[in-house]
């Protein structure tokens, strides 16, 4: 069984973002913009505050994803994590549940009973799944390695993984896995934490195109196949970031963008999660 989707190709990221004003006028303003897909995740805190905003706004169109957190790996507590993260969202369902990290939080990287547990949160994630408390299901942060350990027990296939990428970070061979195995990639940290927003080389496309700096590394992750979901308190970020369907960055432009590879990452390194 799959639960292959086509993800919409942009979404609003709400990580670290957990004041209830402050996401109300994120997703008024993601809503005019045209966003579609809202980012969140349990170790967020802020699913109660999307939840009486998208009811404020009326914007029930508005699809949720969200995340089990690394202190729920196992079946019984990924169960009861989704219907806690409904219950905030004041939601029957999410459109995309993923598991947030291949460790269970409290154990070393290399502990075995890691693989046992996330095998357990996916078998849950699967009874979500036929339950219809998520419309699709997927996981964040795993490596290849965890990608081929899934697939070897998976009932329903992952439609997303959602892992950082950018030029710094090109998961050349993590994106080949995905797109051989009809696994959307999305990706977190477009932007670097807006260090590659000062970057030369990104500047430098950025004047060739008569675009924002913001705007060239999104359009370089579409031209990837890459689905994102950069992350932004201000309006007119908002809707700079939602302007990138309208052109195209050159081969030679993007060539200059994926010399910038050298795995540099800017958030959590999952690779030693055994």
């Amino acid at each position: 069984m799959s639960s292959r989707m086509c993800v919409p190709s942009l979404g609003v990221g709400t990580f670290k973002v957990k004041e209830r004003d402050v996401i109300r006028r994120m997703l008024r303003e993601a809503t005019l913009s045209g966003y579609q897909l809202i980012d969140t995740a349990s170790v967020y805190q802020n699913e109660q505050h999307i939840g009486v905003a998208i009811k404020e706004l009326n914007a029930s169109h508005l699809l949720i994803t969200t995340k089990l957190g690394p202190k729920d790996h196992g079946y019984s507590r990924a169960m009861e994590a989704l219907e806690r993260s409904l219950s905030l969202l004041q939601m029957e369902s999410v459109y995309l549940y993923l598991i947030h990290w291949p460790g269970a939080q409290g154990l070393p990287r290399e502990d075995p009973r890691n693989k046992e547990l996330r095998k357990e949160s996916w078998v849950a994630m699967e009874t979500l799944y036929r339950r219809e408390k998520a419309k699709y299901i997927g996981v964040s942060n795993y490596e290849v390695d965890h990608l081929e350990e899934l697939l070897e027990y998976a009932q329903v296939q992952p439609s997303v993984l959602q892992s950082e990428f950018h030029p710094l970070l090109n998961q050349r061979d993590l994106l080949k896995y995905c797109l051989e195995n009809g696994i959307q990639f999305q990706a977190y940290s477009s932007l670097g934490n807006g260090e590659l927003l000062t970057n030369s080389v990104v500047t430098e496309v950025a004047a060739l195109c008569q675009r924002t700096p913001s705007q060239v590394l999104l359009r370089w992750a579409l031209q990837h196949n890459v689905a994102v979901i950069p992350k932004s308190c201000k309006a007119e970020h908002i809707r700079e970031n939602a302007n990138i369907f309208n052109f195209t960055l050159s081969e030679e432009e993007m060539l200059k963008m994926n010399s910038l590879h050298c795995s540099k990452r800017y958030c959590w390194d999952p690779i030693l999660v055994k």
